[in-house]
């Protein structure tokens, strides 16, 4: 069963993500902040990561660079953000996210997406 780490500072939105996540089969881990995401990744041991780029801690960007800078294998990221502009997909995409997706956004594309950045090599 792979494993999902969900970072969004929007409890509900995390929730709903968690919920929708669970029934399709995975097996789900939420935080509320860029910190939490990084204790995570080694407590948890992702297969993904689903990151919002504007956290309260840190932003998603820090976060991605904290990841890049530890010995250990890190999970694919997908970033997520209500900043949908080719801009801010290009540098998401250019600090090491798989994919990125655009707030909001509907049941379809998340689980599409999410099955496609796990099954990426």
């Amino acid at each position: 069963m792979d494993r999902i780490l969900v970072c969004d500072d929007n409890r509900d939105f995390i929730e709903m993500i968690e919920f929708i996540l669970k029934g399709n089969g995975y097996e789900v881990k939420t935080v509320l902040s860029g910190r939490g995401a990084l204790s995570e990744l080694e407590e948890f041991s992702p297969d993904l990561l689903l990151l919002d780029l504007f956290l309260p801690d840190m932003s998603g960007y820090e976060v991605l660079a904290e990841m890049s800078k530890r010995e250990v294998s890190s999970p694919r990221v997908v970033v997520f953000s209500a900043m949908g502009g080719v801009e801010e997909k290009e540098k998401a995409l250019s600090a090491g996210a798989v994919f990125y997706l655009a707030k909001p956004f509907n049941v379809p594309d998340l689980e599409d997406v999410v099955a496609a950045a796990l099954s990426a090599g």
